[in-house]
């Protein structure tokens, strides 16, 4: 993935220009520029609307960070992974930079919000516990889109207590 991210920062020839695609890679810096944080809070607000985004937090840095460079981001959020698709098509290096665009995004978004409701069966002297978990706001989840890992299977059947329950096929 180095190598591809080191493509995205020394740059591309799309559409007849040489055009950078990220900041340097080789940082820790877990910051952004300050200059490019009201145009990530712009972007968030346009793309899904206020109730997601939320500010970045000062992050606490460790002993040694080498805080020459901000943090890894796209240099410029037009140019969205779907606008770079169009000129290359290398899969590798459109999937590192929609990782960077993704998680640049996100880390501007407000936490996504889950109801969990646990369930106690019992059959006999058996305890069985069943656990339904409900989205109730996507957050910065949506950024990710179908990328991010599923969760397992969410059940959203309800049971009451004291109900018998049959076994099904």
């Amino acid at each position: 993935a180095m190598s591809y991210a080191q493509k995205l920062f020394e740059g591309l020839d799309l559409d007849g220009k040489h055009v950078a695609l990220i900041t340097y890679i080789r940082t820790d810096s877990p910051e952004f520029a300050p200059e490019f944080l009201p145009i990530l809070e712009e972007y968030v607000k346009s793309q899904y609307g206020k109730k997601y985004y939320a500010p970045i937090r000062k992050v606490k840095k460790g002993d040694n960070v080498q805080d020459g460079h901000e943090a890894i981001r796209p240099v410029d959020l037009s140019m969205t992974p779907e606008w770079l698709a169009n000129f290359i098509d290398d899969n590798n290096l459109i999937r590192v930079y929609d990782i960077i665009y993704k998680r640049t995004v996100a880390s501007a978004m407000a936490s996504s919000i889950t109801s969990e409701t646990t369930y106690t069966i019992k059959n006999d002297k058996h305890l069985f516990n069943l656990v339904s978990k409900e989205l109730k706001f996507d957050g910065y989840r949506k950024a990710y889109g179908s990328f991010e890992e599923k969760d397992e299977e969410v059940t959203s059947e309800t049971f009451n207590v004291g109900e018998v329950l049959n076994h099904k096929n």
